[in-house]
């Protein structure tokens, strides 16, 4: 339960304040033993969510919440949280996404026109263009789609989507046990009508373009739910830079004092063999 002062324990009815400590028991008017404390992590209340940074070394954060502006811009109607509840599978096998150019035509029919990966610090990013069968406009085709997706550290996704409408995806999974993540998707769409502020018939549009996001998320969604750990796959030169991204996702499981060592092994940009690189001229 959320208080001004603190967080209060619902069983007890114990509160405690954003140092960890506890600072009021109610049925008790001594003093509070100084043992009395839980563990306080940095907290960030953004784009309808409550961020919240955890270091098991206790270490302040090294990269911030990523900004994006759109949140608060008229323009955009903004998304709502879909929450699709707990994924019974290693947070990695979905971080895996932003390098697999193989898995795009059998599961979203996408037609990849480019495609590149780039692994940079805590960003891992992927670029690629291509006309999808779930995200179609409403004459029933769809058009060639920019994204620009990158992720924020290992569970944070933000996506830019261009083509049929500017859109922002953001997409978090959080580790809640071994084996186990929840997951969450919203989306920002930019008014569809073109207006300064967004208007009832853009929010409608929004709302289903935000229903057809969340379909094409699905459809990994169902593979994930169903398929067994691939925690040492057989990797080929076209399906991405598998082995690169584990090495990049690694940097936020081992001790701090590694992180450099593997992001030296990982950074740079990757082609899938076979596929224009985005950045190419088309």
């Amino acid at each position: 339960m959320l208080f001004r002062s603190g967080i209060r324990c619902p069983y007890h009815g114990w509160r405690f304040g954003a140092d960890g400590k506890c600072n009021h028991i109610p049925y008790h008017d001594g003093a509070i033993p100084a043992a009395a404390a839980v563990k306080s992590w940095k907290v960030v209340e953004q784009y309808g969510a409550i961020w919240v940074w955890f270091d098991p070394e206790g270490g302040e954060p090294d990269y911030e919440l990523p900004s994006f502006g759109d949140w608060h811009d008229e323009t955009y109607v903004n998304g709502q949280w879909d929450y699709l509840g707990e994924l019974n599978q290693h947070p990695m096998e979905v971080v895996d996404n932003i390098a697999d150019y193989g898995h795009l035509s059998p599961i979203h029919g996408s037609t990849v026109a480019r495609f590149e990966n780039e692994f940079k610090g805590h960003n891992a990013i992927q670029r690629q263009c291509g006309p999808h069968r779930t995200l179609v406009g409403p004459d029933g085709v769809s058009p060639i789609l920019h994204t620009l997706t990158v992720y924020h550290g290992p569970g944070v996704l933000i996506s830019h989507l261009t083509g049929l409408y500017d859109a922002v995806m953001m997409i978090t999974h959080t580790p809640v046990d071994d084996g186990t993540i929840k997951v969450w998707h919203a989306l920002l769409v930019k008014s569809p009508g073109g207006n300064a502020v967004a208007t009832l018939p853009d929010t409608i549009a929004a709302r289903q373009f935000q229903q057809a996001a969340l379909t094409a998320f699905a459809q990994d969604f169902e593979v994930w739910t169903n398929k067994g750990p691939c925690l040492n796959g057989l990797f080929i030169p076209s399906d991405g830079p598998f082995m690169k991204a584990r090495i990049w996702y690694k940097q936020f499981y081992n001790p701090r004092a590694k992180q450099r060592e593997y992001q030296e092994q990982c950074e740079g940009v990757y082609v899938p063999n076979g596929i224009p690189a985005y950045t190419q001229a088309a």
